[in-house]
């Protein structure tokens, strides 16, 4: 199985930890700040850090074939390893009992006073113990002064704790004084209640507190889930210490689960590997944290409020930032026993430093931030005016009558903000006009009886504004979104157009900020631009540029799954198993797709939306494409066996650009220029050419080598296993592009070649090339319906839910056929079964992968397709550049050929170069 073994590779796992475990202490700290209550969060928080072991247990601890010494994950599991498997838990244990106890301790003392002192503990006590049981593997003369320098690390952690301390009572006590002058004699430690608080500040706190004010204090106070005013701290530096003593403790049980340095294990029992152990950690740490945090939502403790299962479920506000700690905790957890295992978990122990993470995760987040950097950088364009600035173009030609500020969305939106800016510090005569697109507007309450009242469509606007600033008091209210709700009178500029389409959640936010504006007393020109019938739309790639780009990036995947996949064949794997495996990573990824880049945007219509539109024509298209698709690449699994990944992608590849390319040309009302797109066509007509030559000449230098060796090119598989001549064959690793290198892949491979008419192969290959030239004009109609089949008003598919479809249909073929494969195999392949398949992981994790590159890469040729034509799109298909190098690489294809060989094999990778360059050239743009 794939194991850490190198010094750098042990390096790097750690370095991953500290970023992770530096990071998910940071998420629920923010969480608790925002009034979450933290047994909600723990819970969710559980759920994935459990599902993290889960995933690397059934990737990295199963990857390769199982050995006595390193059984993989599911061997372990039967194994009689007890005694390791009770030092794995008790780690899990103590590491719950300590995260548990953290929850509360960075409410009460701090978030980054608490990672410093408890993780000093962790490295002082745990570094030491792990030094011992490790043979002393680490050097001590520098281990030990790095945990010296974590020791002194504690001292200073405990007196930025009691600095910080101090700072903040005297900001409370200049705050109280204030108070009293304004409403009598009140103490500090009067504060003790939300109700106190709230009383104290009436009145006083009317915008948003300065962070490390008191008044920022107090609010804090207000919002969070954990009161702390009137609490001691000495409760938070003994819930710290603790913490820090049982993560201490974690570590060096992991490596007695893992090394067995007490020798509990009987004899012949292997010893638990990384991932095992980790699995059985994570295991009990889930246990004792549901009981622990079930328990604690009916029986809180420092104060907090009672809760229920109920409400825990229904408590959605979060839930995300939670889920991804889990999952950031246990990838960190994971990698640090990686790590630990291959250079010893002392030095492991340097993840323990994350308090530079939290620390540095945990900086404020301030709305003002993007609207600071803008008016820097207007500052910096000002400071041109006078012929002198920094930049020597703009002295020269910068025309400073004519200075407008513009945005889109939320561009828009800072665009307001700096002419309001510019007017108060005196600048507006500097400043012509603004254009605002699609203004990035909002407020709680509707603006007018036109604008949406959809409680969805509101909520969701509102949540992207609580990503955007956490830390707004008011919410969509504040002045920095609900500009419709300020005084727009100090703008400092003469004119404004504000633009907006009609059907835009936004539009009513740009209408009505227009008619304000005019009333307001501005005194300036405001104009409107109103595109009707139009929506802002989700992302969709529309530039050239970014065309281009999604191609490149699909030609790489494309190009790189079938190398995979011809790998798991030749090590032996079925290609019904592997196939399996592929489709079901493949449909992952288009999911992957359509809830991401297909939700983004409320409107066009989104993916969710067009599910239930009456668009079954459009879907047919789409999903005929995945049928044919899907035919063409099973196809292909047996072509690459019998012709070679390189010949058969050319030919495939070759025949797809012809009579796909050609299709789409006109299907797409020749948006490409014709003038370029043909000349690449003719380009990978003479490549398809090349290609068969290659092949032929391929085949002539393969005869020649076997032809000492019993004519064994027309002799059977098991001949070549049972002929005593052939016995010294395998004695050294034979040498790729040598007949010994052919007759050891024709031993080991699945699909057995020799004996088999070449012709099928070259067969096979013509018809996926035929499958493959209509998936793409298939999906062309289906996104842009030319033969008008859509019912008048229905709008178009967009290219993610057509990719969703379309993925879908390959998916159910691919698993009827290749589960039909499995008890009825083609071309003497060995018969197998849907349960053996199950079992087989080995190459598993590299099927997954291939699913993956294939997915997304389809999906991003679709995506460039879609902006600069699908004729262009097509220049994808020169996959055979990719794959002709993984081939050669990886599979010593073309070693030892014949020079004719070689100048052919050139020849066609020069004409697929200039094919993609000439493709590409030939973009278009959709209107």
């Amino acid at each position: 199985m794939y194991l850490v073994e190198s010094k750098g590779g042990a390096i790097a796992c750690m370095l991953l930890a500290l970023l992770s475990l530096g990071t998910w202490p940071a998420i629920l700290t923010l969480l608790e700040r925002r009034g979450r209550l933290p047994q909600h969060t723990y819970l969710d928080y559980s759920i994935t850090n459990l599902l993290a072991a889960i995933i690397i247990a059934f990737t990295f601890g199963q990857i390769g074939s199982t050995k006595p010494d390193s059984p993989n994950f599911i061997t372990q599991l039967s194994q009689n390893n007890w005694p390791s498997v009770m030092f794995a838990m008790a780690g899990g244990i103590v590491l719950s009992l300590g995260n548990l106890a953290t929850q509360y301790a960075w409410a009460l003392v701090g978030l980054s006073v608490t990672e410093v002192i408890s993780s000093s503990i962790t490295v002082v006590i745990g570094s030491t113990l792990n030094y011992f049981l490790d043979d002393k593997i680490n050097r001590a003369e520098i281990l030990f002064p790095g945990v010296a320098c974590f020791l002194i690390a504690v001292f200073l952690g405990s007196a930025v704790h009691r600095s910080n301390a101090n700072d903040n009572k005297a900001k409370l006590r200049d705050f109280e004084i204030a108070n009293q002058e304004a409403s009598g004699p009140s103490t500090e430690t009067e504060i003790k209640s939300r109700k106190d608080i709230e009383s104290n500040i009436s009145g006083r706190i009317s915008t948003k507190p300065k962070e490390g004010t008191a008044s920022f204090l107090i609010e804090l106070e207000n919002k969070r889930a954990i009161k702390v005013f009137g609490k001691s701290k000495i409760i938070g530096l003994a819930i710290t210490f603790f913490s820090g003593l049982c993560f201490s403790l974690f570590s060096p049980a992991f490596n007695l689960a893992t090394n067995d340095q007490w020798h509990t294990l009987k004899q012949s029992v292997p010893k638990l590997v990384v991932y095992t152990a980790f699995f059985y950690f994570s295991v009990s740490c889930f246990i004792i944290a549901m009981i622990l945090n079930i328990g604690l939502l009916y029986h809180p403790v420092l104060g907090l409020p009672k809760s229920s299962f109920k409400a825990y479920l229904n408590d959605w506000n979060g839930r995300g930032w939670a889920l991804l700690a889990g999952l950031l905790c246990g990838f960190g957890n994971g990698l640090q026993f990686m790590g630990g295992q291959a250079a010893g978990y002392a030095a492991a122990d340097s993840v323990q430093a994350l308090p530079l993470l939290s620390e540095f995760s945990w900086l404020p987040l301030v709305t003002e931030i993007p609207y600071e950097d803008s008016w820097d950088s207007l500052k910096w364009v000002f400071s041109h005016i006078d012929g002198t600035g920094p930049e020597n173009w703009i002295n020269k030609h910068g025309d400073f009558r004519k200075v407008f500020l513009a945005g889109d969305s939320a561009g828009a939106n800072i665009a307001h903000h700096l002419a309001v800016r510019a007017k108060k510090e005196k600048l507006d005569s500097l400043i012509s006009g603004i254009i605002l697109v699609h203004p990035y507007f909002w407020g709680k309450t509707p603006v007018d009886e036109f604008e949406t009242r959809d409680e969805t469509r509101r909520q969701r606007i509102e949540r992207s504004w609580g990503v955007a600033s956490p830390n707004s008091e008011d919410g969509v209210d504040d002045p920095w979104i609900n500009v419709v709700g300020s005084d727009l009178s100090g703008l400092g500029c003469g004119r404004v157009l504000v633009m907006v389409a009609g059907d835009d959640g936004f539009v009513r936010q740009g209408l009505c900020y227009a008619a304000k504006l005019e009333k307001s007393g501005w005194g300036g020109e405001v104009e409107v631009m109103e595109i009707e019938e139009r929506k802002r739309e989700m992302y969709m790639i529309e530039s050239k540029a970014g065309a281009i780009t999604c191609m490149l990036l699909a030609l790489l995947f494309l190009g790189t799954w079938p190398a995979i996949m011809t790998l798991t064949e030749r090590r032996g794997r079925l290609p019904q198993h592997t196939y399996l495996d592929y489709t079901i990573t493949n449909l992952l990824a288009a999911v992957i797709i359509a809830f991401t880049l297909g939700q983004i945007g409320p409107s066009r219509p989104n993916f969710i939306t067009q599910l239930s539109q009456d668009n079954w024509q459009s879907v047919m298209f789409a999903m005929a494409g995945g049928i044919v698709l899907s035919l063409g690449n099973l196809a292909t699994q047996y072509a690459w066996a019998f012709v070679g990944l390189s010949v058969t992608e050319v030919i495939t590849a070759s025949i797809t650009v012809v009579i796909g390319t050609t299709l789409n040309y006109f299907l797409d009302d020749r948006i490409n220029r014709a003038e370029v797109l043909f000349p690449g066509v003719a380009c990978f007509l003479i490549a398809v050419c090349f290609g068969s030559a290659v092949h032929k000449s391929n085949a002539d230098d393969n005869k020649f080598k076997l032809q000492d060796f019993k004519s064994l090119e027309t002799t059977s598989s098991f001949q070549i296993e049972t002929n005593p001549g052939n016995s010294g064959l395998s004695k050294g690793k034979a040498k790729e592009g040598t007949a010994a290198f052919l007759i050891e892949l024709e031993k080991q491979r699945a699909i057995k070649v020799f004996g088999k008419s070449t012709i099928i192969g070259l067969a096979i290959t013509f018809f996926a090339g035929i499958c493959f030239s209509l998936f793409s004009p298939a999906f062309n109609l289906a996104t842009n319906d030319q033969w008008h089949t859509l019912k008048h008003g229905v709008p178009k598919l967009n290219v993610y839910t057509a990719f969703f479809y379309f993925s879908v249909s390959a998916f159910v073929l691919a698993m009827i056929l290749n589960i039909r494969f499995l008890y009825w195999p083609i071309l003497g392949l060995p018969r197998s079964s849907f349960k053996a398949y199950v079992n087989d992981w080995n190459g598993r994790g590299w099927s997954f992968l291939a699913g993956f590159l294939c997915g997304f890469g389809n999906g991003l040729q679709f995506m460039g397709g879609q902006a600069a034509g699908y004729a262009a799109a097509d220049a994808v298909q020169a996959l055979p550049l990719v794959s002709t190098f993984w081939g050669i690489l990886l599979f010593g294809e073309y070693r030892r050929s014949s020079k004719r060989t070689y100048i052919l094999l050139t020849s066609m990778l020069f004409m697929f170069i200039v094919a993609v360059a000439v493709l590409m050239a030939s973009s278009g743009h959709r209107k």
